[in-house]
């Protein structure tokens, strides 16, 4: 029976999609089986392998993404899509939704009933950021010393104070240390025989 009803769509069946595209009505509808929708796989991949087939490109185009934009601190904005040309999500079930969707002309993307007596449903699920996690410096060695350790020592040599005891260890043997900016705190230390070091550079300070 599918087939005499749908004879020039089978292409949409092979695509095993969750969800049908209507270019003309302008609507995304749920199957009626289905229970869970990951916005980013079965409706923004969906749509664009729907558009591959046929001459659905002549349709108005039905989504837009954005994402990965910095946010606060170290966090970035996760993928959002918007639907857009007045284009709906069409659900007559319970549906958990996970992603981001909004619509760029109605105050949810989502309509909810038939398509004679629509109304616009104003819950939804989403999370717009997504957490980015740095890595853990402490698991990163040079030489025996951590990253951030690395990093500490550098940057003491090129901007923290640093002091000279001349023959500290000895005639003609002087004591280099640098410290942290502030200079309560000694990241490296070494020791200078006529104006070349004599002993490597070491981290003293408490890190």
């Amino acid at each position: 029976m599918l087939l005499s009803l749908w004879p020039n769509f089978w292409e949409d069946w092979e695509l095993f999609h969750k969800v049908t595209f209507d270019g003309l009505l302008k609507t995304i509808t749920v199957t009626n089986s289905i229970s869970d929708i990951n916005i980013e796989e079965d409706i923004y991949s969906a749509w664009k392998e729907w558009l591959k087939i046929r001459d659905n490109a002549k349709w108005t185009a039905a989504l837009r993404t954005v994402g990965g934009d910095p946010t606060v601190g170290s966090d970035a904005l996760g993928a959002t899509f918007f639907l857009i040309n007045d284009w709906k999500i069409i659900i007559d079930h319970n549906i958990n939704f996970v992603g981001n969707i909004y619509s760029d002309d109605f105050p949810s993307p989502f309509s909810v009933g038939t398509l004679d007596n629509q109304f616009l449903a104003t819950t939804q699920v989403s999370n717009l950021i997504d957490k980015v996690i740095a890595p853990d410096l402490s698991l990163i060695n040079i030489d025996g010393l951590t990253l951030e350790q690395t990093l500490k020592a550098v940057l003491a040599v090129l901007t923290g104070k640093m002091s000279v005891t001349v023959d500290g260890d000895g005639a003609g043997i002087d004591n280099v240390k640098f410290f942290n900016p502030a200079g309560d705190t000694a990241y490296v230390s070494g020791s200078v025989s006529g104006g070349i070091r004599v002993e490597s550079a070491v981290i003293t300070g408490s890190l």
